[in-house]
């Protein structure tokens, strides 16, 4: 915050904590929006430098950037090889919400099944619903032994 406040974008930019990405070897992760280039193993040393090249002068910082087998610098989060084949269900979001505002989970949908099972649906479709998922057998599945 020090470091944006100094260079008068303490009002401009948001930054948002949040949970695991997946990539959590990789971490500290610094995501830019919305550009998306993302930063991995960033320590507090380096956000200085980050808000003056990035957020300032636009400049991608290649240190802090993934490298694949190559040694080829990946800018974006989407474009690293971990990232490219998942399709994200559970941690989808993550990136976006911070687990200590529950506004931002809201925001994006957060508690919208609560309230359709609420208000909308009967106790029935409820269960319908429930029975449909299979919630219980994906939940004994992941619980056997591999």
């Amino acid at each position: 915050m020090e470091a944006l406040e100094r260079n008068g974008l303490g009002d401009k930019v948001e930054i948002r904590r949040t949970g695991c990405h997946g990539f959590c070897e990789r971490g500290t992760i610094v995501t830019i929006f919305p550009s998306g280039v993302t930063y991995l193993q960033v320590k507090p040393d380096d956000v200085a430098e980050i808000v003056s090249s990035t957020l300032i002068a636009g400049e991608v910082i290649g240190r802090l950037l993934y490298h694949d087998e190559e040694g080829r610098e990946i800018p974006k989060e989407d474009d690293i090889p971990f990232y490219r084949p998942q399709t994200p269900v559970v941690f989808g979001l993550n990136r976006f919400i911070d687990p200590n505002d529950i506004d931002s989970y809201i925001i994006r949908g957060g508690y919208s099944a609560l309230a359709k099972a609420l208000f909308v649906l009967s106790p029935e479709e409820v269960l319908e619903e429930v029975k449909a998922a299979q919630l219980r057998a994906a939940a004994a599945a992941a619980s056997r032994p591999a």
